[in-house]
This record gives C-alpha cells, sequence and structure tokens, in this order.
C-alpha cells in the first residue's frame, strides 16, 4: 500500500482512503468497500485481494458499487490452487478458485487486472472521466518503431484502434506528410515548418473523431518533451477524452511527467501497464447485465429429483438426471456380459460404441476401455471381450459393473460442459473445449449459476474454438442455439443444487447442424445440507 501510494503522489493522483486490511479478523475487505461506496469523494474503488471472507456480500456490493457509478477494480493474489490434479472430473480441476473468483466479477463488472500499477493507472483514467467508455484507441507516438510495437500490443490484447472517417483522414492530411496519420498517428510525420503546435493539433483533430474513444500516447525520446506532453494534455481536455501517457525516456522526461502529474493526466513510465489498464477498462465498458430467459431464472423449473444422500452416478445414471433436465443425450443401455451385448446390440441401432462401467474408472479412454464404431453384434461381442481382458490385465482390481452400448452420435465439434459446488461462490457452470484433449487445451469459461441465454453465448464465443461453430474449411455450421439451451439448463440443474457440494459433467456434448448430444457424462453428488 505504502508503493501504491508513493506511486500515486508522483503521478498527481489522489486517494480518498487507503486501508490496509491485514488478516481480516475483524474488520474485513467487504465492510471497507461498503464504506467506499456510500463515500461521496471516492470515484474509482481500487483491491488488492488475498482472499475473501464473505463472498454473497462481496457480490451484492459488486451491485452497490455498479448502482453508484463506481468501478471496482481488483487485483487478486494467488490465482493458483493445488491439489487440482487428482479431481473427480475435468470440471473440478479446470474451475478452480481463482477460476470461480473471475467468474462472478466478469458476471457483477468487477474489473480484475493483472498488475497493481495498471490498476492504479486505470484508476486515475476512470476517475477523471467518469463513466466514459472504451472501445477503440487512438495511438500517438514520436517514433514509427514505438507506434509498431504499441499496436503489437493493442492487438495482442485484442484492442481495436480507430479506423478514422474520410473527415478525420483529410482534416489530418493538411498537417502530415502521407502515411503518417491514419492510426498510428507519428507525431514527426507531421508538416513541423508548416504547424508549430503540431503535437495539439493531431491530437485535436484525432480525438475529435467520433469512433476516438481513448488516445494512448507513447512518447519516446524528443525535442521539448514537456511542451509536447503538455500540448497532447490540453488537446485531449478539449476533446473531453481520456489520454494516458507512456513515458519510455529516462531522467530526460522528467519535466514531462512534473507537467502531466501536475496537470492529473494519467501517466506510466511502462507499455505493458497502460494497455492492461486499456484492456481492463475496455472490458468494464463492454459489460452487459445479464437477462435471464425461463430455464436460467429459475431453476425449480426443471423439476428434476436428486439423487439423495452422498452418491456417485456412472454414465448411465448421469445420462438419465441430465435426459430429466431436457439436456440430449445419446441412447444406450448397460449389460452384463459378452451375449447380452449381442442381444441388445440391433435395437440400440449400429454403429455402436462400448464402454466400461466401473466406479474405479473415470477416465475410460486412457485404460482402453472404450471401443467406436461397431457395425454388427458379433463386432460388439469380440470388442467387449478383448476389452475385458484388457482391463483385466492393466486394472485387475477395478470393479466391473456391466458395460455400456449406446448409438454413435455425430457432430462437427467437441465441448466440454460441466458443473460444480465452488466452495466459496456457490454453483458454477464451465464450458470449454471437449473430448481427450481437454486439460491440454483449457480453454474454458466458468459462469455462476443461473445462466442466461446470453451469458452462454457470449461465453461460446470467447472459446478458442469459436471459430469451429460458423463452419471452418469447408465444415458445416452447427447449432449454436443447441448449444446455448444445454448450458442454461445446465445453470438452471446447478441452482437448483442450493448448498449441496456436487460435480457434473459431460464430456463431449457433440454439436452438430441439427442439435447436440451428451455422448459420455459422469456426476458426484455430497451429503444434502442439513
Amino acid at each position: 500500500m505504502g508503493t501504491l501510494f508513493d506511486r500515486a503522489v508522483a503521478m498527481g493522483v489522489g486517494f480518498t482512503h487507503c486501508v490496509s486490511v491485514g488478516n481480516q479478523a475483524d474488520l474485513e475487505l467487504c465492510d471497507f468497500v461498503e464504506f467506499l461506496v456510500d463515500d461521496p469523494d471516492t470515484a474509482v474503488i481500487c483491491s488488492y485481494i488475498e482472499g475473501i471472507k464473505s463472498p454473497a456480500r462481496f457480490r451484492a456490493l459488486a451491485a452497490r458499487a455498479r448502482a453508484a457509478g463506481k468501478p471496482w477494480l481488483v487485483v487478486k493474489a494467488g490465482r493458483t490452487a493445488a491439489g487440482q490434479q487428482a479431481a473427480f472430473s475435468h470440471t473440478a480441476s479446470l474451475a478452480g478458485d481463482f477460476a470461480a473468483l473471475e467468474a462472478v466479477c466478469r458476471a457483477e463488472n468487477v474489473v480484475l487486472l493483472d498488475d497493481v500499477f495498471a490498476m492504479l493507472l486505470l484508476a486515475a483514467a476512470m476517475a477523471r472521466h467518469p463513466g466514459h467508455r472504451v472501445r477503440d484507441t487512438v495511438l500517438l507516438s514520436t517514433s514509427g518503431g514505438s507506434a509498431a510495437l504499441s499496436a503489437d500490443k493493442l492487438a495482442a490484447a485484442q484492442l481495436p484502434m480507430t479506423r478514422f472517417d474520410a473527415d478525420t483522414r483529410a482534416r489530418l492530411a493538411t498537417l502530415f506528410v502521407p502515411g503518417q496519420a491514419d492510426n498510428p498517428v507519428d507525431l514527426f510525420g507531421a508538416k513541423v515548418a508548416e504547424v508549430p503546435d503540431f503535437a495539439y493539433q493531431s491530437t485535436r483533430l484525432a480525438m475529435a473523431d467520433p469512433r476516438a474513444d481513448l488516445c494512448l500516447a507513447v512518447i519516446t525520446t524528443a525535442p521539448n518533451l514537456a511542451g509536447m506532453a503538455a500540448e497532447i494534455a490540453r488537446a485531449a481536455d478539449e476533446a473531453g477524452k481520456p489520454v494516458i501517457h507512456v513515458m519510455q525516456p529516462a531522467r530526460l522526461a522528467d519535466g514531462a511527467r512534473a507537467v502531466l502529474a501536475q496537470a492529473g493526466q494519467p501517466l506510466t513510465d511502462g507499455l505493458g501497464e497502460a494497455v492492461e489498464a486499456v484492456r481492463a477498462w475496455s472490458a468494464w465498458s463492454a459489460w452487459q447485465p445479464a437477462q435471464h430467459g425461463q430455464h436460467g431464472q429459475d431453476g425449480a423449473r426443471l423439476a428434476v429429483s436428486l439423487p439423495p444422500g452422498a452418491t456417485v452416478l456412472d454414465e448411465a445414471a448421469a445420462k438419465a438426471l441430465l435426459a430429466l433436465a431436457g439436456i440430449p443425450v445419446n441412447a444406450g443401455v448397460v449389460v452384463a456380459d459378452a451375449e447380452a451385448a449381442r442381444q441388445a446390440a440391433p435395437a440400440v441401432g449400429f454403429p455402436l460404441a462400448l464402454k466400461v462401467v466401473s466406479p474405479d474408472i473415470v477416465h475410460k479412454s486412457e485404460v482402453g476401455g472404450v471401443a467406436l464404431n461397431l457395425r454388427s453384434a458379433q463386432e460388439v461381442a469380440d470388442a467387449l471381450g478383448a476389452m475385458a481382458a484388457r482391463i483385466a490385465a492393466g486394472w485387475p482390481r477395478a470393479r466391473i459393473e456391466g458395460w455400456f452400448l449406446q448409438r454413435m452420435a455425430g457432430g462437427e465439434v467437441e465441448l466440454l460442459v460441466g458443473a460444480r459446488r465452488d466452495p466459496q461462490f456457490g454453483p458454477m457452470v464451465v464450458v470449454g473445449s471437449g473430448g481427450v484433449l481437454v486439460e491440454l487445451l483449457r480453454d474454458v469459461v466458468l459462469l455462476p449459476a443461473p445462466v442466461s441465454a446470453g451469458a452462454a453465448r457470449a461465453a461460446l464465443a470467447s472459446l478458442k474454438l469459436a471459430p469451429l461453430f460458423a463452419g471452418y474449411r469447408g465444415g458445416a455450421p452447427v447449432d449454436l442455439d443447441a448449444a446455448v439451451d444445454v448450458l442454461v439448463r445446465f445453470g438452471a440443474l446447478a441452482a437448483q443444487m442450493g448448498e449441496r457440494d456436487f460435480e457434473i459433467e459431460v464430456n463431449p456434448l457433440k454439436l452438430g447442424a441439427d442439435g447436440c448430444v451428451a455422448v459420455d457424462a459422469r456426476a458426484r453428488f455430497g451429503e444434502e445440507p442439513q
């Protein structure tokens, strides 16, 4: 806290209050946030958090801060959790403590940042421009090389740069040699002899563009740094739009830093801090309140009877539960031996998948407990015999409760969809890239339950595999509405669990052009709370 206070003084940033909460044995984080929400002199709330004692209160205060028009910025320490490797399901190992906090912050528009100094920089900018929304950035620089590197940083953070309209381009063309003001704007591409106050004029015209939300001014070694900084700050103030200054020289720029601090302009020496601040401001600006549909609004509407007591459901039982919740599953039957499989296979329908049913085998493919595309009763019987021998040799202590025959399901995209109860924040839904590479790819998003259709759609769109949904390299587009419906139903089912510990997972959910189907599932339930 002392370091942040010292940095703020150097930046010309003021605090209403600074509080170090210690181990929160008595008064805790939420007590002080509640006070700051009500404090008329506080414009932005900053928190460095190591632990949250009151998760429900945390969420309630986030809503109060939004209602008060006060952005809440957070840096969280301790983003990793031990002991996730031996989890019951992928859902548990992928949906750890920080991931749950991240999901809650995303839902409540609490802004998570990676760096405390970026948090301070953003707080200074947001306090200066309350309620301002940021999407497109104008990049000014005194160096073509620095402009290129800065543009790369913005692109890597998926932050769009302003596309100037025709009027802005025409006005800038009167000040610059061709190609130097298309954004990035290279200030030393201006016709300096003709435009003595080129930094002011360039910034004024660029920020007058209706698409320009924020100016990132990356300043390298140049003549009259203090005068240039003052010109940029004056032009941005006249436009009524924020500018974040990155002052890259060392002692040579101390005069410029003093000018900006005196003017209360957000200032940093690090490009990384500035880009992180812009990313977080853009995320805060893009937030939309959840609009719950009929399933997400009321989990009880699913009318699913949950199993009593602590129990683990095998695939067949887990799928039966999901089917009651309206989640599509592929048809199947559990048989006792090869002869029973031979008899049952034609009724299930070919081609078939065969899977071992054992409480001691969680990841069936890892022990050779899955056979696919079986096209006759004899193939099914032979595959079962070979599978039984393989498991007996490799896993002799595994209890075999039967063999699951199920119809093969098609689909172009494989998703993981799961739900669990987070110890702090309650029921969570996870969605991500599915299949056997789920742990390797770790392409997942968490959502607090219940889940609205809008939140579900946004989560799917944020996945790395999202380009596959529209069809990739000749592939057919998939039925994204079907996946959204599954997420909403998962959220309703998770919300119905209340305080009960649980994990439910589908991997994969196969998504095709005409719907989706859960082809593998598992579930675990703890004791019902008293």
